[in-house]
C-alpha cells in the first residue's frame, strides 16, 4: 500500500508530497507538519478536494484563487471518476468488464468510450512489455489464492496450467469500430485494478483542463498521481519517494507527468502472467509516464520484469522512467532509468 504525507520544504517554500509504503501494510491519512506549514508561501493558493472511488481516497490540488469555480470543477471531475469506475470494476455484474467475464466465444459484449479507451491503452502496455503487464491475470491469482483462504497456496501443475491457458491479451478480441469485445475461450478474467487508477486520473485531468484549471495534481490514495501544469510559482509539484521506514530515498518534481509505486511487502506476492509464478527480487517499482494509465500499469510491469528487460524498455521509450527498489541478501539498492534528476 502507498501512504502520503505532505510536508513542507520550509528552505525553498513548497509543499512536497510524500510517497512512501505505510509500515503496516495499510493506507494512512495525509498529515500536514503544523510548524512547517506556517513557513509556506502558495500562490495562488491551492484548492483541495478530495472523494472517495476504486476503494480509494481521491485527492486533487488546484492552484485557483476561485474557490467556487475550482469545487465546481472538482465536482465535474469526481464525477467523471465515477462514471469510470462503474464501467471498469471487476466487482459490480452490471460493469463493462462483468459482462465481458461472462462471455462465450462467438458472444460479443457492447462497451463504453471508458472501457474502450483503457482496453486500448492495457493493450498497447500489454505488448511493449512483451507480457509483463497482463489484465487478465485473475485466473493465475486465484489459483494461488482460492476463494476463502487468505494465503496463498502453491497450485498443482495441472491447476495452474489451467490457469494459464485462460490467461493472455491475445484471447481477448476488441473490435474498435463496432465498440465491442468478445474472448476466445472460456473462462477469461479482465480486471483492470492495475490500471484503473491511473485511467481514472486521467479522465479527471482532461475535465480539468476543460474546465481551463490545468494548474493541478491528482492522486488516488498515493499509488498513482497525475501532475498537470506547475502552479506559477513552481517548477513542478515535488513528490518524494519513501520507503517503508519512512525514510525519503529522493525527491522529484513533476509537471506534464505521473508517476505511480508498485511493492510486494508484508509477505505478499506479485506474479508474473508470462511464467504464473511468484515474481522476487524487488521491493518496490516506480514509474514515471506521460499519463497516470501508462505509469499505472508500467509499474506493476516493473516489478515483474527483469532489470535488463525494464533497461531496454526504458531506452526504447524515452518518456518514462523506472526507479526500482531491490533486496538482495538483506541489503537493498537503487537503480534508476531515465529517472529524473532533482
Amino acid at each position: 500500500m502507498i501512504a502520503a504525507s505532505p510536508r513542507c520544504a520550509t528552505a525553498a517554500g513548497l509543499t512536497v508530497y510524500v510517497i512512501r509504503s505505510a509500515p503496516n501494510g495499510d493506507t494512512m491519512e495525509p498529515k500536514l507538519d503544523p510548524e512547517a506549514a506556517k513557513q509556506v508561501s502558495e500562490t495562488p493558493p491551492r484548492q483541495r478536494f478530495a472523494h472517495v472511488a476504486m476503494n480509494a481516497r481521491f485527492e486533487m490540488t488546484i492552484a485557483c484563487d476561485r474557490a467556487e469555480f475550482a469545487r465546481q470543477a472538482s465536482q465535474a471531475a469526481f464525477h467523471e471518476l465515477t462514471q469510470t469506475e462503474e464501467s471498469l470494476t471487476y466487482f459490480s455484474p452490471a460493469s463493462d468488464i462483468s459482462r465481458i467475464n461472462r462471455l462465450q466465444p462467438g458472444e460479443w459484449a457492447r462497451i463504453d468510450e471508458r472501457t474502450m479507451a483503457c482496453l486500448q491503452v492495457a493493450a498497447r502496455i500489454h505488448r511493449e512489455t512483451d507480457g509483463a503487464f497482463d489484465p487478465t491475470i485473475r485466473g493465475i491469482l486465484e489459483a494461488w489464492k482460492p476463494r476463502g483462504r487468505k494465503e496463498t497456496v502453491e497450485p498443482t501443475p495441472e491447476t495452474l496450467a489451467a490457469a494459464r491457458e485462460r490467461t493472455g491479451m491475445h484471447l481477448v478480441v476488441v473490435d474498435e469500430d463496432r465498440y465491442a469485445v468478445g474472448v476466445k475461450v472460456k473462462g477469461v478474467k479482465l480486471d483492470l485494478g492495475a490500471i484503473g487508477k491511473g485511467f481514472g486520473l486521467d479522465r479527471m485531468g482532461e475535465v480539468l483542463r476543460e474546465w481551463e484549471l490545468d494548474r493541478a495534481m491528482c492522486h488516488g490514495a498515493w499509488s498513482t498521481a497525475l501532475a498537470l501544469k506547475a502552479p506559477l510559482d513552481q517548477a513542478g509539484w515535488p513528490m518524494a519517494i519513501g520507503d517503508s521506514d519512512g525514510t525519503t530515498m529522493e525527491t522529484v518534481c513533476l509537471a506534464g507527468r505521473a508517476i505511480s509505486r508498485s511493492g510486494q511487502e508484508f509477505g505478499t506476492h506479485i506474479f508474473d502472467p508470462r511464467t504464473g509464478r511468484p515474481a522476487d527480487g524487488k521491493v518496490g517499482a516506480w514509474s514515471i509516464a506521460t499519463t497516470g494509465a501508462e505509469a499505472d500499469a508500467l509499474s506493476t510491469a516493473f516489478l515483474v520484469m527483469s532489470v535488463e528487460e525494464i533497461e531496454a524498455y526504458c531506452a526504447k521509450h524515452r518518456g518514462h522512467g523506472a526507479l526500482l527498489l531491490i533486496e538482495k541478501d538483506k541489503e537493498r539498492k537503487i537503480l534508476r532509468f531515465n529517472w529524473p534528476t532533482t
